[in-house]
């Protein structure tokens, strides 16, 4: 993970949360502890003056056992910083690493968790047919960031 990447999750994180440990802020972010304390000690007062004060919340109204939202609304679901493991299966094959976080976000906005057997199976296609046109000595365009690869469907190219 690259440091802009890295800052923007641990500030987005703290203002959030402001009051959650160096180790809660590091596990909700992927980010270590350290660098969490740096970015943390670096943005002290910014955040000190960006937050309002702590306000109550009143207690949900459970209208029955299988409503867990208030006020008989369905739970809201939140954005997670953390890759699922279909994800994460995926980058392990996928051969350019670079902006995780990126292509983590296109990965959920297209929810492709449950492709994510068809994915891994086009990737290892398109990795081997790559590497039979270079042992040719053809020219075949390197693999985009895996970003740009999610937001193309790329998996959908045939060479």
């Amino acid at each position: 993970m690259d440091r802009e990447t890295a800052r923007f999750l641990v500030l987005g994180c703290l203002l959030v949360h402001p009051r959650a440990s160096d180790s809660e802020v590091a596990s909700k972010t992927g980010v270590n502890r350290k660098t969490v304390r740096r970015y943390r000690d670096a943005a002290a007062p910014a955040l000190v003056a960006v937050q309002p004060p702590p306000v109550p919340k009143p207690a949900p109204v459970q209208t029955s056992l299988l409503d867990s939202g208030a006020n008989g609304q369905p739970p809201r679901k939140t954005k997670s910083l953390v890759p699922s493991q279909d994800f994460l299966r995926w980058w392990g094959e996928y051969p350019v690493k670079r902006n995780r976080y990126k292509a983590w976000e296109q990965w959920r906005r297209q929810k492709l968790d449950q492709h994510v057997d068809v994915l891994v199976e086009a990737l290892l296609f398109q990795i081997q047919a790559k590497k039979k046109i270079r042992d040719r000595k053809e020219f075949v365009e390197d693999f985009p960031h895996g970003e740009r690869y999610i937001r193309d469907r790329r998996w959908h190219d045939v060479f």
